[in-house]
């Protein structure tokens, strides 16, 4: 077992925070908002080797626990990370709407219309589900700034923010651990090794949500964990992915901010 080309992840966003490039934007009163915004863009824009964007597995069966280790010795992570909690605590996410669908925003009737099945893409659900990042007025949250810094839809673009009902259920992954723990609580078998079940996830909970750290140790990668072999799945950013629709109020919100 090894971890690859893993490494060079911390590698490339660490000289980032070095380079030229990186710099606050400037544009609001309070500094944290600032350095938030200028560290996610840094983490958007280093989780894959240049040119690369998703799909490119880093390491096949890596160890969890090294991979976790690695990454909690990353000072900037950990301030991304802090930052990111904090200005979460506002308690809404966004969705980001784009191309022809910019006018429709997410809604019960929308994700019903894909049934929730145990088919995957890069180890996330196909249909059924609504993918979101945590946000605050200040900061559009990490889908926003992924899909700006990297191009990744053409606009015209939409933020739509959402707040989840209070009785929501929501597993909150922070470690490449806690993430093969999930997977093999809920397994789904692949040619390339376990991935989640997510219709037996979704019996349990309404949303499962990864932060910078879970994204940074188990993003492109895959595990061996207690005898299995854990798939590499592909988040790209920190995601909420909502497997019910336990959502109680949706809002438009402001035009998206370029990155």
């Amino acid at each position: 077992m090894g971890l690859g080309e893993f490494p060079e992840r911390l590698v490339r966003f660490h000289d980032y925070l070095e380079g030229p490039e990186f710099s606050y934007p400037g544009m609001f009163l309070e500094p944290r908002f600032d350095e938030l915004n200028a560290l996610t863009v840094a983490f958007v824009e280093t989780t894959y080797p240049e040119g690369l964007d998703g799909a490119y597995v880093l390491a096949h069966s890596a160890d969890p626990v090294e991979a976790d280790q690695l990454v909690r010795s990353s000072a900037p992570l950990l301030r991304l990370q802090a930052l990111a909690s904090a200005a979460a605590g506002t308690g809404f996410y966004t969705y980001l709407s784009h191309g022809r669908a910019v006018d429709r925003g997410p809604s019960q009737g929308v994700m019903a219309a894909g049934e929730l099945s145990g088919e995957t893409l890069g180890g996330k659900p196909v249909e059924g589900a609504l993918f979101t990042s945590e946000a605050s007025g200040q900061w559009p949250g990490p889908w926003h700034i992924y899909a700006s810094a990297r191009a990744v839809h053409e606009p015209p673009w939409q933020l739509w923010n959402l707040w989840p009902a209070p009785e929501a259920a929501i597993l909150r992954i922070s470690s490449a651990r806690e993430w093969c723990e999930f997977v093999t609580r809920f397994p789904h078998e692949t040619f390339a090794g376990l991935t989640p079940d997510w219709r037996a996830v979704a019996r349990r909970w309404d949303a499962v949500s990864l932060d910078f750290v879970a994204t940074a140790a188990l993003d492109a990668v895959g595990f061996k964990y207690k005898g299995a072999v854990i798939a590499p799945t592909f988040w790209g950013v920190p995601t909420t992915v909502w497997l019910s629709w336990e959502i109680a109020t949706v809002k438009k919100s402001y035009p998206p901010r370029q990155f």
